[in-house]
């Protein structure tokens, strides 16, 4: 979810720029992986978890007038990418909304890769389903503290929602299969 203070486009405005032969210069915040499988085809990457808000902007030769548009899968890691923008100080940044899913079902080109990779929010999903399991079943078979593994999951999934980061995901993000 974008910040109300965060400009936004959508997909087809966007493109109609590009046709206009308008120079447009399009980062996709996704990881190296999603965006080896599926990408818009002007964009280029610069993950999340690693953006450089100056690095980013002195690559554009310090240009900090002409718009940066950014996006992801949907339109959440984008909004945050726009926001660690604004806090820098480049207010030229612009969220495509609605991001790769809008993308393509405006019937925009995307490029594809391979298999599609799952995502990090299904991993995430994944683990924690995952380690909720054993650490239940070990908890009720074998080693009863361990019952409460449960609960700091549940206590870290809280956290994610109200807070919208997840500390595992960063970590996921950063596995050798997401890079």
């Amino acid at each position: 979810m974008a910040a109300s203070n965060v400009q936004t486009i959508s997909p087809k405005e966007l493109y109609r720029r590009i046709e206009a032969g308008e120079s447009v210069d399009i980062i996709d915040v996704r990881t190296p992986a999603e965006f080896r499988s599926w990408r818009a085809v002007p964009s280029r990457l610069v993950p999340l978890d690693s953006l450089d808000c100056k690095r980013v902007m002195d690559e554009r030769n310090g240009d900090t007038k002409t718009p940066l548009y950014v996006m992801c899968k949907s339109g959440m890691r984008s909004g945050e990418a726009c926001r660690k923008f604004l806090d820098a100080g480049y207010d030229c940044v612009v969220l495509i909304g609605g991001g790769l899913l809008a993308w393509e079902q405006a019937g925009l080109p995307v490029e594809r890769q391979g298999r599609e990779m799952i995502s990090i929010d299904r991993q995430v999903r994944i683990a924690v389903g995952f380690m909720i399991i054993v650490t239940g079943l070990l908890g009720l078979y074998a080693v009863p503290w361990v019952a409460w593994f449960p609960v700091l999951f549940g206590v870290g999934l809280l956290q994610s929602g109200i807070t919208d980061t997840c500390p595992l995901a960063m970590v996921i993000a950063r596995m050798p299969w997401n890079r």
